[in-house]
């Protein structure tokens, strides 16, 4: 019972004790609110976006509030605060704040930073934001460094957003452009795209007018379209005759005129100081700086040095060259080793795995010996082997004659005349049985050459592309005129010396050939160096200059590397490139070593040396600041020059680089011109804008179709559609006068001129052209070299030829007529142009020379196809002309430019199934013995060293009828 009572009298107090207990909770906390009303304002003071707290703040809060907190934490554990009201929250606030003091801390004082970050660069930010969308290219630079500038003021105001602070900055900059810059930001890279996308399509409306009469006729769509676009970086992609430097100065008077750039921060870089000299007239504007990079950069270093340098004559490397030539014998060796031995890099007959791979290097490297005979003909072998023979013969002191008829006839109704490889002629003396005088007569040794291996077989390739006779019966067969051959001297009692193909594949040709000439009784007579070298110029003349132009490219290629020798000898060394590493060693270190003394003694400098002295100084801020940088003819940039640019151009805000050029037409590869730069431009200068120039103002169909597929054959150039000017017939104006005509077609015209030992046949072939060209239209003659004018019967040494020497006056046909290299007249137009001397060889139209592997290490990978370099001059010499192009040839060696573009056939001829490069000809008709009748057929390429030789006797088909549709195919029409 009294149980019962104590839990009645527990169960009624409790809610009194509760009762009385929030009744003195709500006394204390009346008393204290005023306090937790102070801290909390103190709290606000000291955390707010017009400061940032310190340490200071923070512990003068915790130590002056640490008994209010107590007091207040004693509070907020009792039921009291339950109820919720905004007395209640006062001391919520202030509990979480003191508990959390150090976190608010850090969240206020982060708040504080990005609202006054905000305050301080929102306004610029967001002007920079309407200048970039209003009238204005937006480069590609200007966004990143916009991005990367105003990257955390976005996150600012991210975390604003997300922390919904973003109405105090609403209240200063108003919601809508706070919204309108985030999107902005957020979309930054497809606003500048779609900006400068509607930047282009307004300036082309409004700009119309201005560049219809901007120059003395209107830009088309794509000179406009590139001149418009403003971004850092702009390759102008061009074609022939499109009119690249009338783009340049349109582009440089529109950044004047429309965009109000000052002309002193326009810079104009050319290659040629005729180039800049044209585009300072034609800008009218002196303001401009218009100059070459090698008068720039000699400008850079008067200034910086306060003395002007003075620059070496070109002739300079030429002079050291022939110094060494007289007066270095082991040079002249070096030299004379290159020329026979290493320039050539046909291998021998048995190295070959197919006959279309031999024929191939053999119109490469082409069949001409290096010397004359001793009557002073040219030699045109049907070997290589046979090629090295003549020069050891030469060395050798022999006098000797190639392919001359045997001295008894044996020729009969089914074979022609024998001519043995070689006839030696041999001046012996005799006493005359008479007089008893002594007399000279002349005695005959003849030396056969036979193609068979140490087992006494032909190369594999004999047998290749005959359907009807395998490698076997082609073996036996030559076996068969080796023993004819031995016979027919036995029977006749003449003397005849053997070589063999195994002769060379064992080294001992030179010990064989000597030990064979002896057991003749043939006198050996070892011509020096000297006399071998002359005889090798009297040859080919052009032999010098050839070898000069590769030791050159290979000097220049090396200093505008920045890289040493020694380098590139060890290197040849490791990969077991002995050709490499003797050049290297004997020929080009002396040049170079005597080269660089020459020029220290005289206190010279070259002009690679003034681009790389210059570039240093500018990358010590030693020059001008330019706003834009303007390329003529970027495709000729090499290494050195593109560090130039980028040491002229390296300041904040970017200077902006607009640089034209052609692909199809970089030539200067031995120069230094490097082709990468321009395919991989985007990769060495940064973010590109890409923009193709592509109808051409000079020529028209069919010459504009065949050159330019004839270009694209390289599928490392870069694709193009060119187009041309041509007008219907229907809108063409009158014509002014009787004599003008206008013309929408312009023509490609071969013309053999015979056997290239003939005297005078190409200067026969051209007077007959010049003879028909009316004498309103121009005319310009090309030649691969600046020598190749010796055909047209001009005597370099009486008119003491300068090499360098750019243009030559020739009469012709009663009408002065310029000649130059195809190198000089790049650039250059006449109604007719006439390429002469476009023949096969190694001082052929291609050239071989510069395509030495020599240069392979340090050229780049660009130019792997064949004859890059040189198919890219050809298609300058024949895009010259406007109306007619005429490109003459000898038929015993046509250039294989000719070839690809012609097949040399004619209707009714047909493709040699063998080489493939020549065509069949009928030998002979004629009646076996049984009464059949048979028909020979043999190549035209014969001379050059083709085997085809079929005999078809009576209905039968010969074999090349197979190969009838390829002709068919290669028969374009060519005027």
């Amino acid at each position: 019972m009294n149980q019962i009572v104590l839990f009645l009298v527990i169960y009624f107090s409790i809610p009194i004790f509760v009762s009385i207990l929030f009744l003195v909770k709500r006394i204390h906390f009346k008393k204290l609110l005023p306090e937790i009303i102070d801290a909390n304002s103190f709290f606000n003071s000291i955390f707010n976006i017009h400061r940032s707290s310190t340490e200071e703040d923070v512990n003068e809060y915790i130590n002056r509030f640490k008994i209010l907190f107590l007091r207040a934490s004693n509070i907020a554990n009792s039921l009291f605060i339950a109820k919720k009201n905004k007395k209640n929250e006062d001391l919520v606030t202030f509990i979480n704040n003191y508990i959390r003091i150090q976190e608010k801390q850090d969240f206020f004082n982060l708040r504080f930073t990005k609202i006054s970050h905000i305050n301080f660069v929102f306004d610029k930010a967001y002007s920079l934001y309407e200048c970039y969308t209003t009238d204005h290219y937006f480069s590609y630079s200007e966004c990143e460094f916009y991005k990367s500038d105003y990257k955390q003021l976005f996150e600012d105001l991210q975390f604003c957003m997300d922390n919904k602070l973003n109405d105090s900055l609403i209240s200063e900059y108003g919601e809508d452009s706070f919204c309108k810059w985030m999107d902005f930001f957020a979309n930054i890279d497809e606003i500048r795209t779609s900006n400068n996308q509607s930047f282009v399509t307004n300036q082309l409306e409004s700009c119309k007018s201005y560049f219809d009469n901007l120059l003395a006729y209107p830009l088309d769509r794509q000179q406009r379209e590139s001149i418009i676009k403003l971004e850092d970086n702009c390759l102008v992609i061009s074609s022939a005759g499109s009119g690249k430097t009338s783009t340049t100065i349109a582009k440089a008077r529109y950044l004047i005129d429309k965009r109000n750039i000052d002309p002193t921060k326009i810079l104009i870089l050319t290659y040629t100081r005729k180039a800049a000299r044209e585009l300072v007239e034609r800008l009218g504007d002196d303001k401009i700086e218009c100059t070459t990079f090698h008068s720039l950069a000699v400008r850079i270093l008067a200034k910086y040095n306060n003395l002007m340098p003075t620059i070496c004559e070109p002739s300079l490397l030429l002079n050291v060259f022939r110094s060494l030539l007289r007066d270095n014998e082991n040079f002249l060796k070096a030299i004379l080793e290159y020329i026979l031995h290493l320039q050539s890099l046909m291998e021998l007959e048995h190295e070959y795995e197919s006959a279309v791979d031999y024929f191939a290097d053999r119109k490469k490297y082409g069949i001409q010996a290096h010397y004359l005979d001793f009557q002073g003909n040219i030699i045109f072998t049907k070997s290589e082997e046979e090629k090295r023979i003549c020069t050891y013969l030469t060395e050798l002191g022999i006098d000797f004659l190639y392919e001359q008829p045997y001295q008894y006839n044996v020729a009969t109704q089914d074979y022609r005349q024998y001519k043995p490889d070689f006839t030696i002629f041999v001046k012996d003396t005799v006493v005359n049985p008479i007089t008893g005088l002594n007399e000279e007569k002349i005695r005959k040794v003849y030396l056969e050459h036979f193609a068979i291996d140490i087992n006494g077989n032909v190369p594999r390739w004999f047998g290749d592309n005959d359907k009807k006779y395998d490698w076997d019966y082609h073996n036996e067969m030559y076996k068969n005129g080796i023993d004819w051959k031995r016979n027919t001297h036995n029977h006749y009692g003449t003397t005849l010396i053997e070589t063999r193909s195994a002769d060379f594949h064992s080294g001992e040709i030179r010990n064989v050939l000597e030990r064979e000439l002896r057991k003749a009784n043939i006198p050996i007579n070892h011509l020096g160096p000297k006399e071998l070298y002359e005889k090798v110029v009297h040859c080919s003349p052009e032999i010098e200059n050839s070898v000069l132009k590769l030791l050159e490219q290979f000097i220049a290629l090396l200093k505008s590397n920045c890289s040493p020798l020694e380098q590139f000898i060890n290197q040849a060394i490791e990969d077991n490139d002995y050709r490499t590493q003797v050049i290297l060693s004997n020929i080009v270190k002396p040049l170079l070593e005597a080269y660089t003394n020459k020029l220290r003694a005289r206190q010279e400098i070259d002009y690679t040396d003034a681009i790389l002295k210059a570039t240093t100084c500018c990358n010590n801020q030693a020059w001008n600041d330019y706003y834009y940088i303007l390329v003529d003819e970027f495709q000729d940039i090499s290494i050195d020059r593109y560090k130039f640019l980028n040491a002229l151009r390296a300041k904040n805000p970017l200077t902006k680089l607009f640089c034209v050029g052609d692909d199809w037409q970089s030539i200067y590869r031995f120069a230094g011109s490097n082709m990468r730069l321009f395919y991989r431009y985007e990769e060495y200068f940064g973010y590109t804008e890409h923009c193709k120039i592509e109808k051409t103002y000079r020529f028209f169909d069919p010459l504009l179709r065949l050159s330019s597929d004839f270009i694209q054959k390289n599928p490392e150039q870069m694709k193009k559609d060119v187009v041309s000017n041509a007008m219907p017939l229907s809108v063409q104006p009158i014509a002014k006068n009787s004599n003008e005509v206008y013309r929408n077609e312009s023509y490609l015209n071969f013309y053999n001129c015979g056997k290239s030992h003939v005297k005078n046949s190409m200067l026969r072939h051209v007077t007959s052209i010049i003879q028909k060209i009316p004498q309103n239209e121009s005319i310009l003659i090309l030649g691969r070299y600046n020598y190749d004018v010796r055909s047209l019967g001009y005597d370099l040494d009486a008119h003491n030829f300068d090499r360098n020497r750019k243009r030559i006056n020739l009469n012709i046909a009663n009408r002065t007529v310029q000649f130059m290299s195809v190198h000089t007249a790049k650039g250059l137009e006449a109604d007719n142009v006439i390429l002469i001397n476009c023949n096969e060889g190694i001082y052929g139209f291609p050239s071989l020379v510069e395509d030495d592997p020599i240069l392979s290490y340090l050229l780049s990978d660009e130019g792997q196809y064949e004859y890059a370099e040189e198919r890219r001059l050809y298609y300058v010499a024949i895009t010259r002309a406007r109306y007619n192009m005429y490109v003459l040839y000898n038929e015993d060696k046509p250039s294989p430019f000719v070839r690809e573009l012609t097949n040399i056939l004619e209707p009714g001829q047909h493709l040699c199934p063998v080489c493939q490069n020549g065509h069949v000809v009928v030998i002979k008709h004629s009646t076996a013995t049984n009464g059949t009748p048979y028909t020979t057929f043999g190549c035209s390429n014969a001379n050059a060293g083709c085997v085809y030789f079929e005999r078809v006797f009576g209905d039968d088909i010969p074999y090349y009828k197979q190969f009838q549709h390829e002709n068919e195919k290669n028969h374009d029409i060519l005027k």
